[in-house]
C-alpha cells in the first residue's frame, strides 16, 4: 500500500504521498543469513505553520512493528511480514547473480559508489535496490514505484538518496560491529542501531513528500 500521510494546512485537509517510500529493509550476512529485517508503515498527523508542501513539517512514526501470526519465521525477521520476506529473499538471489565475479563494479568507483548495486528487480508495485559491502554484507530495500516513465530526472535523484541511505545504514552497521559486546554470529539486537535506522528511514520517506 502506498504511503499516504494526513496533513492539515491553513484549515485545509491535505493528503501527502511519499514518492518512492521505503517499505522494507534487510541486512544479510555473508552466508546469506538474515541479520536484520524490518517492514515500515507510517501514521502521522501534520500541523504545519504555512501553506503548501514546502512548509509542511512532517513527523513520521516510521518504525512500527508489523504484528501477526506470520512472524517469527527466522531470527531477525520478527518485524517483517512473510510477503516482504519473500520479496527481499527473491531480490537477494538477483543480487548474487548480478555481483558474481565483481564485474558489476564500475572501474575506478570508490566509497558507496563501489558498493551500490542499484535496482535489482521490480515486484508488483515495488522496486528492490541492493548494496554490497567489501566484506560481503548485503543491504536491500524495497520501495514503492510510482514514478511515470517521463520523470527520469526525479527518479535518478531519488535513487541517489537511496544510495546515501545505504551508506548511512552501512556506517551504523560498522559501528555496531566495532562494539566489543556485539555477538557477530547472531542477528542485530541494538537499540542504537534500531533508532539510527529509524531516523534515516524517516528522513528518507519525509524527503519524498508531494501533495495530492
Amino acid at each position: 500500500q502506498r504511503q499516504w500521510h494526513y496533513a492539515v494546512a491553513n484549515g485545509k485537509n491535505l493528503f501527502c504521498l511519499t514518492i518512492m517510500a521505503l517499505v522494507s529493509l534487510a541486512v544479510v550476512g555473508k552466508r546469506n543469513e538474515p541479520l536484520y529485517i524490518r517492514e515500515y508503515t507510517s501514521e502521522s498527523i501534520v500541523y504545519p505553520a504555512g501553506d503548501g508542501l514546502a512548509e509542511i513539517g512532517l513527523t513520521l512514526e516510521g518504525l512500527m512493528s508489523i504484528d501477526g501470526d506470520d512472524m517469527n519465521v527466522a531470527p531477525g525477521t520478527e518485524s517483517c511480514s512473510l510477503r516482504h520476506q519473500f520479496i527481499l529473499h527473491s531480490a537477494l538471489d538477483r543480487l548474487e547473480e548480478l555481483t558474481a565475479g565483481n564485474r558489476w563494479r564500475a572501474p575506478g568507483s570508490v566509497g558507496s559508489d563501489a558498493m551500490w548495486v542499484g535496482m535489482l528487480c521490480p515486484v508488483d508495485e515495488l522496486k528492490v535496490y541492493g548494496y554490497l559491502t567489501t566484506t560481503k554484507i548485503k543491504f536491500l530495500v524495497a520501495v514503492e514505484d510510482i514514478f511515470p516513465p517521463d520523470q527520469k530526472q526525479q527518479l535518478h535523484a531519488r535513487e541517489n538518496e537511496i544510495k546515501s541511505l545505504f551508506a548511512n545504514i552501512h556506517t551504523l552497521y560498522v559501528e555496531y560491529m566495532l562494539n566489543p559486546f556485539t555477538n557477530i554470529e547472531s542477528s542485530i539486537e541494538s537499540r542504537r542501531f534500531e533508532e539510527g535506522v529509524k531516523s534515516f528511514v524517516d528522513a528518507f520517506n519525509s524527503s519524498g513528500l508531494s501533495v495530492a
